[in-house]
C-alpha cells in the first residue's frame, strides 16, 4: 500500500500553488460564490450546495484570522461534496467553544 499523496491538485489548478494559499482565489476559480455578511455569534460560516452552484457565506463580523479558518472549512465541504459525487448539501459551523462566541 502506498503512502504517496495524490498529486492530482497539482494538475488540475492553473496557476503555481505555495503557502499561504490564497483561498480566495481558488474558491473563486472553483466557481463558488462567497459572500461575507453579520451572522450570529455562533455561526462562523455555511456552505450550501445546490445542482446549480455551490455558495459560502462567511461571518463579516468574525477576525481575519477565523474567516481564513472558516473558508478553508467550508472549501473542505465542497471538495468532499465533490468526491462523494453529493447533489445537494448544507453545512451550518457552529463555534463550540463559550470563548469564541464571546
Amino acid at each position: 500500500m502506498s503512502t504517496e499523496a495524490p498529486s492530482f491538485s497539482v494538475r488540475l489548478i492553473p496557476r503555481p500553488v505555495e503557502p499561504p494559499i490564497d483561498l480566495t482565489w481558488l474558491v473563486e476559480w472553483l466557481g463558488i460564490e462567497l459572500e461575507y455578511r453579520p451572522l450570529p455569534k455562533s455561526v462562523s460560516g455555511l456552505y450550501l450546495r445546490t445542482e446549480q452552484r455551490s455558495h459560502i457565506l462567511l461571518n463579516s463580523n468574525d477576525t481575519p484570522e477565523r474567516q481564513r479558518y472558516s473558508l478553508a472549512h467550508e472549501l473542505a465541504h465542497h471538495l468532499l461534496a465533490f468526491i462523494d459525487g453529493w447533489s445537494s448539501v448544507f453545512a451550518l459551523d457552529i463555534k463550540h467553544s463559550s470563548r469564541e462566541a464571546a
